[in-house]
């Protein structure tokens, strides 16, 4: 197994993990998705874009006013290549006190598996493993619609695997991604989010661009 394969295993897996499309008892204004209070349950579809590659997602979240989870499912194609992957990953919060009833504060984190399809004998697979705080407000601007911004900062783990031909290796490296981006909230259960995610510390440091859409549904 090449250094040069190693390499690129850990660059693909960098670049999907830190990749991060956030993807109001508004616990979940701290991710730009409608409130708990309205509907306890929401479905997102996601689209990211980072370097060389494009990421469609799905989650379904549930949460209270205190605590909130996911699941997801993703796919990411490279562009310029015939690679791409399959991910399923688990996140999960909570919901600070705050004085303010429209600023939330949250401890967030989340795990991510990714893997490639096996090429010419060759596996690879990796984990991300992230951490930190988010940050969301809402601002309402007619009794049917809302602003929601959020941002947010983590630490970020990567472990890259890859094995083929009787050899075996991993890679791991550790940085960080800032995260933000601003919600328009329609009836209190449709979102729609763009959203922006900064890797810190990685040797790629481009921007992924993303658009998230939520619908909350479901009775308290």
């Amino acid at each position: 197994m090449t250094q040069t394969s190693r390499s690129l295993a850990l660059a693909f897996v960098t670049a999907v993990g830190t990749a991060t499309i956030a993807t109001p008892a508004a616990a979940q204004i701290c991710l730009g998705l409608p409130g708990n209070d309205a509907a306890p349950m929401n479905l997102s579809a996601v689209i990211g874009f980072p370097d060389g590659a494009k990421t469609y997602g799905a989650r379904f979240g549930a949460g209270s006013d205190k605590r909130f989870g996911g699941v997801s499912v993703s796919r990411t194609s490279a562009d310029d290549a015939d690679v791409s992957s399959t991910g399923v990953g688990v996140d999960g919060g909570l919901t600070l006190p705050m004085s303010s009833s429209s600023v939330r504060v949250c401890p967030v984190a989340s795990l991510t598996y990714e893997r490639i399809p096996e090429t010419l004998g060759v596996k690879v697979s990796g984990t991300t493993a992230q951490a930190g705080m988010q940050v969301g407000g809402q601002l309402v601007v007619n009794p049917s619609m809302s602003v929601v911004p959020f941002a947010g900062a983590r630490v970020v783990y990567t472990r890259a695997s890859v094995s083929g031909y009787g050899e075996s290796e991993s890679e791991s490296d550790t940085g960080g991604v800032l995260v933000g981006g601003f919600g328009l909230q329609f009836n209190r259960i449709f979102t729609v989010a763009p959203t922006i995610s900064i890797p810190v510390g990685f040797e790629s440091s481009d921007a992924t661009f993303g658009i998230q859409a939520s619908i909350g549904f479901g009775k308290r």
